[in-house]
């Protein structure tokens, strides 16, 4: 499908992040969320977690914020109807908010939130799991790594 404008793939991020667990959220420590057009050196990346994962946090003081990106234009390319960007989208939110968590690539499956390939790019179309309802996830339950 033809790429959406800036501002309507920022409110598509937004719809992904109301579809992550208020639980989830409220966990996101010294994190920022960004939408960029594509990565400068893999234009294929659909989202990129950049920083250090909660679980591998010890000092942590006067850091600069974890970045997740988002990228547009390959998200748009790898989909041919709006409902099945908007699917995406809210996917690799969720993927790339997992690693912030410590969730690596290969623990997510078990979630079914996983890409094919490690990292997550269009080539590698995500294994599509349902989306949690608000609210239900408990990271208490998580698998252990």
């Amino acid at each position: 499908m033809d790429a959406v404008d800036r501002e309507t793939f920022d409110r598509l991020v937004d719809d992904g992040l109301e579809r992550v667990p208020q639980g989830l959220l409220d966990m996101l420590d010294n994190v920022v969320i960004v939408t960029e057009d594509e990565h400068p050196d893999e234009p294929d990346l659909l989202g990129l977690y950049e920083g250090i994962p909660l679980t591998e946090r010890d000092f942590y003081a006067g850091a600069l914020p974890d970045r997740i990106s988002i990228y547009r234009l390959p998200l748009c390319a790898m989909c041919e109807t709006r409902e099945e960007l908007v699917e995406e989208v809210a996917i690799t939110v969720v993927h790339e908010i997992a690693h912030h968590f410590g969730i690596d690539d290969d623990r997510l499956p078990e979630w079914g939130w996983a890409c094919g390939i490690s990292p997550c790019s269009a080539s590698a179309r995500p294994a599509l799991g349902p989306l949690p309802p608000a609210g239900s996830a408990n990271p208490s339950t998580w698998p252990a790594g």
